[in-house]
C-alpha cells in the first residue's frame, strides 16, 4: 500500500547576504598594519602604566584629583580598621586590573589571528585593545609622565569611536540600514567636539542618544537582515553585556543599601571589586565567542536556563527570608528588635523550599518558554496533541491529516511527501510528489 502526500505550501528562505564584510586588495595589508600599530600602542601605554598604576593605588591621595579606587585619609582609615594593609590593597586592586586587561588584549589577539580579513575583526581588535589600556593604567600614566597625556587621549578617543563603530557594524561589518553611516559620522563629530566644548551633561545626552540609534539599528539588522548565524552571534554579545550590566549594578546597589564596606569589613569592599571585574570580563568573552565561532554552544540554551534558574534563585530566597520571618514572628522569637536563632524556623523554611523547588521550576520554565520562546512551546505542545490523537483513531486517513499537520506546524517544510511499506516486505520505490494532487 502506498500513500503519497504533498503539500502545496511553499516556504522557500528569504535571500540572505554574505555572512561577513571582507578587506580585499591592497586595502587588506593597510588595514592590518594600522591594527598592529594601534594594538602596539596600547600595549606600550599599558605596560608603562601597570608599576605606576601599583604604585597610585599604594599611596594615600591628599590632593583633590585622586586616582580611581585611590585612597584618602577617611578611607584609609577605614581600610586599616578593617585589618588590611594598603600595600595588600594595591596588589589586589592592581592584579584585578592587569587580569581584567589581560582578557580584553588575548581575545583582541584571538580575533585579530583568526578574523584579521573582515572588517568586524579588525573593528574588534582595535576596541578591545585600546579599551583594555585605557580603562586600567592609563590615567596612571598621564598623571605621572605629562609628556603621555596626549597619547593617552588620542586612544581614549579611538577606544570610544571603535566602540561606537562596533555597535552599528556589528556583526557583519556593513550599515545597516544606510542611515546609520551618517549616525557614526554624527557620532564621531559630537564625541571629538564633546571632549572639548559640550558640557558633562550634554555630552551624556548626547552618548545616550547615539547608543538607543544603535540599538535601534541592531534590532532592525537582526529582524529583517541578519541570518542564523548571525542572530546568534547578537545573542551571546547581548547575553554577555545584560549579565554583566545586572551583575555589576546589583553588587553596586546592594553595597550602598546594605552598607557591605561597613558590615563586612575591608574584605567585603576587595570581594566586591572582584565580583565586579569578573562580571565585566564577561564582555569580551562573549564578543569573542560570537566572532570566532557562534555554532560552537547553542546560546538560546544558556539564555533558557539563566533565566529558569535565575528567576527561580530570587523567588526562593524571597520565599525562605518570608518564611524566616514570619516564623520567627509566631514562635516569639524576637527580642527587642533582634531575631534570635530558632533551629526548628530553619529547618521548616529548609523543607518547604525543597518542596517547592521542583513544581516552580517546572512552572517558571513552562511560564518562559510560552512567553519567550513560543515557537519551541508550540511546537511541543503540537507533538503532544499529536500523540495524544495517535492513542484516540484508528483511521489511516485521519491519522494522515494530523501528521501532516503536525509536521507541518513544528518544521515548517517547503513539502511533504508520505509512503507506506506494503505487508508483504517487498521493495516499492517511493512515490514521486505528483502522484497525487498538492494537498
Amino acid at each position: 500500500m502506498s500513500l503519497p502526500i504533498v503539500s502545496g505550501v511553499s516556504t522557500s528562505p528569504p535571500p540572505q547576504r554574505a555572512a561577513e564584510a571582507r578587506v580585499n586588495g591592497r586595502w587588506l595589508p593597510l588595514a592590518r598594519l594600522g591594527c598592529l600599530v594601534v594594538a602596539l600602542a596600547s600595549l606600550i601605554v599599558w605596560g608603562w602604566g601597570v608599576p605606576l598604576r601599583y604604585a597610585q593605588l599604594a599611596t594615600v591621595c591628599v590632593s583633590q584629583t585622586c586616582g580611581d579606587q585611590q585612597m584618602t585619609p577617611a578611607t584609609y582609615a577605614q581600610l586599616r580598621a578593617g585589618g588590611v594593609s594598603l600595600q595588600f590593597f594595591a596588589t589586589c586592586i592592581g592584579t584585578l586590573e592587569v587580569a581584567f586587561a589581560l582578557v580584553y588584549l588575548v581575545v583582541a589577539a584571538l580575533i585579530f589571528w583568526r578574523k584579521s580579513d573582515t572588517r568586524v575583526g579588525l573593528l574588534t581588535a582595535v576596541f578591545l585593545a585600546t579599551y583594555a589600556a585605557t580603562q586600567t593604567s592609563a590615567d596612571a600614566l598621564a598623571t605621572a609622565v605629562p609628556m603621555f597625556e596626549a597619547p593617552v587621549n588620542l586612544l581614549s578617543v579611538l577606544s570610544f569611536v571603535s566602540l561606537g563603530l562596533f555597535l552599528y557594524l556589528f556583526p557583519d561589518g556593513r550599515f545597516v540600514p544606510r542611515w546609520t553611516r551618517w549616525a557614526i559620522l554624527a557620532w564621531i563629530t559630537l564625541f571629538v567636539i564633546g571632549q572639548f566644548a559640550l558640557g558633562s551633561s550634554a555630552f551624556v545626552g548626547v552618548l545616550f542618544a547615539i547608543i538607543l540609534a544603535s540599538l535601534v539599528a541592531q534590532i532592525y539588522r537582526y529582524r529583517r537582515v541578519s541570518t542564523s548565524i548571525q542572530r546568534q552571534q547578537t545573542k551571546w554579545v547581548v547575553f554577555g553585556v545584560v549579565i554583566s550590566l545586572i551583575g555589576s549594578i546589583g553588587i553596586i546597589t546592594l553595597s550602598n543599601l546594605l552598607p557591605l564596606a561597613g558590615a563586612t569589613g575591608a574584605q567585603g569592599l576587595l570581594a566586591g571589586d572582584t565580583a565586579i571585574y569578573l562580571f565585566g570580563a564577561l564582555i569580551p568573552l562573549s564578543i569573542g565567542v560570537a566572532i570566532l565561532r557562534s555554532r560552537l554552544w547553542d546560546i538560546d540554551v544558556i539564555i533558557n536556563r539563566a533565566l529558569v534558574y535565575g528567576v527561580l534563585t530570587a523567588l526562593l530566597a524571597a520565599i525562605y527570608a518570608g518564611l524566616i520571618i514570619g516564623l520567627e514572628h509566631l514562635l516569639g522569637a524576637f527580642e527587642h528588635g533582634r531575631i534570635t536563632e530558632q533551629p526548628i524556623t530553619i529547618v521548616i523554611s529548609t523543607l518547604a523550599i525543597a518542596a517547592l523547588f521542583q513544581p516552580l521550576r517546572t512552572r517558571i520554565q513552562a511560564l518562559i518558554d510560552q512567553r519567550l520562546y513560543r515557537t519551541r512551546y508550540d511546537a511541543a505542545r503540537t507533538l503532544a496533541v499529536f500523540g495524544a490523537t495517535l492513542r484516540q483513531d484508528v483511521d489511516l486517513h485521519i491519522l494522515t491529516g494530523h501528521l501532516i499537520d503536525a509536521i507541518d506546524d513544528t518544521m515548517k517544510p517547503s513539502h511533504v511527501s508520505l509512503w507506506l511499506q506494503p505487508r508483504d516486505n517487498r521493495a516499492t520505490p517511493a512515490p514521486t510528489g505528483d502522484a497525487m494532487p498538492p494537498r
